[in-house]
C-alpha cells in the first residue's frame, strides 16, 4: 500500500429523505403543513372557469353566418363619370370597371347613394338604393329591373284574443286526454295485480 492509495475516512453520510411528487425535495414542492400539503389536494385555478366561457376562435379564413354581409357603396357621381346613358349597372360590371373591390374572391352587394349629380338614364340590376337616390334615378326615367330582397326579421307573431282562447282550449283537451290515459293504465295494473294474487292463493 502506498501514500497515493490512502483515502480519508469521512464516516457514513445520512441519506436525504426524498419526497413524493413533482419535485424531489423533502416536501415535494407542497410547502409545510396546511391543506395543500396533504395527499389528494387538487385545486382548480380561479381563471379556468373564465377561460372555458370564451368562444373558440377559428382560422384566418373562417366566416361565420352571424357576420354581416359587406356592402359596397357607389355614388351617383361615379356612375355619371363611368357610364353612358342606356348602359346596365350591376355588381359584376362595377367590379370590372374597378369601382368596387371583391372580398374573398366574391363580388359584394352594392348600394347606390345620393352623392353627386346624375343626368343619364341607366338600367340597374341587383343593386339596392337609398331613398333619395331611388327618386333621382326614377325621375330620369331610369329602370330598376332586379333588386335584392331584404329578409324580414323573425319575430314572435302577435295573436288575437280568439286565437289565444283557442290555444287554451286545445291545451286543456290535451291535458284531459293524458289524465284519462294515465287512469286507464293504472286500472289495468290494479286488475293484473288482483288476478296474480288470486292465482297465488
Amino acid at each position: 500500500m502506498e501514500l497515493h492509495q490512502l483515502q480519508v475516512n469521512r464516516g457514513l453520510k445520512d441519506k436525504k429523505r426524498v419526497g413524493r411528487g413533482g419535485k424531489r425535495g423533502t416536501y415535494s414542492g407542497r410547502g409545510v403543513k396546511g391543506q395543500k400539503a396533504r395527499a389528494g389536494a387538487r385545486f382548480e385555478p380561479m381563471i379556468r372557469p373564465l377561460i372555458k366561457r370564451y368562444h373558440k376562435l377559428k382560422g384566418d379564413r373562417f366566416t361565420s353566418s352571424a357576420k354581416p354581409k359587406i356592402l359596397a357603396e357607389v355614388s351617383l357621381s361615379a356612375l355619371e363619370k363611368n357610364f353612358e346613358s342606356g348602359e346596365t349597372v350591376s355588381p359584376k360590371i362595377l367590379r370590372e370597371k374597378s369601382l368596387i373591390k371583391s372580398y374573398y374572391g366574391k363580388v359584394p352587394a352594392v348600394k347606390i347613394l345620393n352623392n353627386g349629380e346624375l343626368t343619364k338614364d341607366l338600367i340597374f340590376e341587383k343593386c339596392s338604393f337609398s331613398h333619395s337616390a331611388r327618386e333621382k334615378v326614377l325621375a330620369l326615367k331610369g329602370q330598376i329591373k332586379e333588386e335584392p330582397v331584404r329578409k324580414a326579421k323573425k319575430g314572435k307573431k302577435q295573436l288575437s284574443a280568439e286565437e289565444i282562447q283557442q290555444q287554451k282550449v286545445k291545451f286543456q283537451e290535451r291535458v284531459a286526454k293524458q289524465r284519462a290515459a294515465k287512469k286507464k293504465t293504472a286500472e289495468k295494473r290494479r286488475k293484473e295485480a288482483r288476478k296474480s294474487k288470486g292465482k297465488k292463493k
